[in-house]
């Protein structure tokens, strides 16, 4: 996984450093948005001068289909959503006394 975000990443920041965009808002576009596809959409967008709302819409679409996977996928997996497990590592969880 490490190997494939250091791909990507790099491969972002090349295409939006050719596309015009300072090494500060490509690093704040990487710690923003969570796909990388939505990324380079955001890029595309950006250069074609599209509004800032369709930009947003069309990143929160793209990185929603991680939402849909999670919700696929979790079941098959076993394992716990997100807030569950968060409840539990707080502390927060509802406990048996038993």
């Amino acid at each position: 996984m490490l190997a494939t975000t250091v791909v990507v990443g790099t491969t972002f920041g090349i295409v939006a450093r050719q596309s015009g965009r300072d090494p500060l808002e490509t690093v704040g576009m990487s710690l923003i948005v969570f796909a990388g596809a939505a990324q380079f959409a955001m890029l595309q967008l950006f250069a074609a001068g599209a509004a800032l709302p369709l930009v947003i819409g069309t990143v929160l679409l793209i990185n929603a289909r991680h939402l849909l996977m999670a919700a696929a996928v979790g079941p098959a997996r076993g394992t716990t959503p997100p807030s569950r497990s968060r409840c539990s590592r707080s502390g927060t969880a509802q406990r048996s006394s038993g």
